[in-house]
């Protein structure tokens, strides 16, 4: 794999082809078919949604909680973090970091069809604790405005940190005045790409418009060295992690 290191700088990101391989992204449907039928038999409940998955999820409580957590451990998710991150220190991302302490861990988004409750508007990442941070987002089921996809906006990430608007704390989001909607992109993505990107970059979901479950693999990659400082009201960083803790708390 060849990165554009200079692309990634200006636009903050790039496109990565084959990310995560086929028969991972193979392997991961497998488990979650096993999986749904395995739910919906152990309820007595039959499945409705095209994927069981979903129908699982909709039942929301405690059980929805529990699933959706133990969806991130699943074996081949972890493998599939491994790969990425093997994948990008050959290609000589990692060098390029430079980071002195390096933390690199996988996640997945699951979107439920026709839920908006956890679709994130036009942001910069809440989530990320340190000051020096990369993310690989990688699309496990093809990506786009039908399937459900990521807008971006490249070049965003120069401007630093935008102001977001927490008018509605469960949905903190960067105003459009603050960045050129005319230049925003679209991803169109095969199953097993993705992007990596500076989490400063604004973006947002799309969800999909049909019914099939959204799934994504996230890989985040800091630099222990940089870590916020929640004790200090006056850290940038620490206060965008307050305001994550905050939208989740706000809409459960």
């Amino acid at each position: 794999m060849n990165v554009d290191f200079e692309a990634l700088h200006r636009d903050g990101f790039v496109v990565l082809g084959g990310v995560v391989p086929g028969a991972m992204c193979a392997r991961f449907e497998t488990d979650l078919e096993i999986i749904g039928r395995a739910g919906l038999n152990h309820r007595g409940r039959s499945q409705r949604e095209p994927d069981a998955i979903a129908d699982l999820l909709r039942l929301g409580g405690a059980y929805r909680q529990a699933l959706f957590s133990n969806l991130k451990h699943l074996r081949v998710v972890q493998e599939m973090g491994h790969h990425v991150v093997s994948t990008l220190e050959t290609a000589g991302v990692l060098d390029w970091l430079g980071y002195e302490a390096l933390v690199a861990y996988p996640t997945i988004r699951a979107d439920v069809p026709g839920e908006d409750t956890y679709l994130l508007p036009m942001h910069q990442d809440y989530a990320t604790p340190c000051r020096r941070a990369f993310r690989v987002w990688a699309t496990l089921r093809p990506a786009g405005a039908t399937s459900g996809s990521l807008l971006v906006v490249p070049g965003s990430h120069l401007r630093g940190l935008i102001a977001h608007d927490t008018s509605d704390p469960a949905r903190p989001f960067v105003p459009d005045s603050a960045y050129d909607s005319s230049g925003t992109r679209l991803l169109e993505l095969e199953a097993g790409d993705g992007i990596l990107f500076d989490p400063l970059l604004v973006h947002g979901s799309v969800p999909a418009q049909n019914a099939r479950m959204k799934y994504n693999l996230l890989v985040n990659l800091w630099d222990l060295t940089t870590l916020a400082d929640p004790d200090d009201p006056e850290d940038p960083i620490a206060g965008r992690v307050r305001m994550r803790h905050v939208r989740d708390t706000v809409r459960g």
